[in-house]
């Protein structure tokens, strides 16, 4: 399983569990020990957004980069102004 694939999965569980805290109060469980739950998911959640986030800035900027590079390169032209 790659990264991606396991960061999803990983969100998609910490969702679930995080609607189950935050929203179930016919549970058995202190304040407390809700909060905690709620904050540690709500954390896991944030920093597999920003790995992401990251993940898709990264890729737009290594595009545009080559699309950069691409553009300052100057076209080979032989005597007779054809192009190779």
């Amino acid at each position: 399983m790659d990264t991606k694939k396991l960061l999803e999965h990983i969100s998609n569980n910490c969702s679930s569990e995080l609607s189950k805290y935050k929203y179930n109060k016919g549970l058995d469980i202190s304040d407390k020990y809700r909060k905690g739950k709620v904050t540690s998911y709500q954390y896991v959640l944030d920093l597999i957004y920003h790995f992401f986030e990251k993940e898709r800035l990264l890729k737009k900027l290594n595009h545009t980069s080559k699309c950069y590079n691409n553009l300052r390169q100057k076209p080979n032209i032989k005597r007779d102004s054809t192009y190779v």
